[in-house]
């Protein structure tokens, strides 16, 4: 079953407080500036508890 997630982005066009993550083929895809691993991580487990 896929489980899809459409592109959410934060502050995109800024150099390096921004963050985007997305799902293609049911594989989570995730990047961003330095100090976004936390807000990417949030997202990853959002998408997986809807998914389980």
């Amino acid at each position: 079953m896929d489980e899809w997630l459409d592109r959410i982005t934060h502050n995109y066009q800024h150099d390096t407080d921004w963050w985007t993550c997305w799902t293609e083929g049911n594989v989570f895809h995730g990047a961003g500036g330095p100090l976004h691993l936390r807000s990417l991580l949030e997202a990853f487990r959002d998408w997986t508890a809807n998914v389980a």
